[in-house]
């Protein structure tokens, strides 16, 4: 009987161990800005300069949307969300440059970078 409390013991040791490492999370922050606009043959290119954060954390992965809004020919508004993740090295903020492309018939009316979040590397990387 005394074998069985100190296997259970280790067992609930290890877990309560473990738990913390995989409830690791940190804070971050993206901000974009318009850098430039460029007619092409069919389309409109637009290049952002994205400035990524990860909250001091000397490795993570900051996560962020790209959410645009396209007005088209007859006013029709196309929104799109594309997931993007960044991977962040140092505790400095990461340049990052994002580039889409509009058809030439339509116009980029609104455009966010929104922060949706961060984890830290695992220790294997960094």
């Amino acid at each position: 009987m005394r074998i069985v409390v100190i296997a259970t013991t280790v067992v609930v040791a290890l877990t309560l161990a473990a738990a913390p490492v995989a409830a690791q999370s940190c804070s971050g922050k993206v901000s974009g800005q318009l850098m430039s606009k460029k007619e092409l043959d069919d389309s409109v290119e637009w290049r952002f300069a994205v400035e990524v954060e990860a909250g001091g954390q000397a490795c993570a992965y900051v996560e962020f949307d790209f959410i645009t809004e396209e007005t088209q020919v007859g006013g029709k508004k196309k929104k799109s969300s594309k997931a993007m993740k960044q991977k962040v090295r140092s505790t400095a903020e990461k340049a990052r440059l994002v580039t889409y492309r509009v058809p030439k018939d339509a116009t980029l009316s609104k455009w966010e970078f929104k922060y949706t979040g961060c984890r830290p590397c695992p220790t294997t990387e960094g």
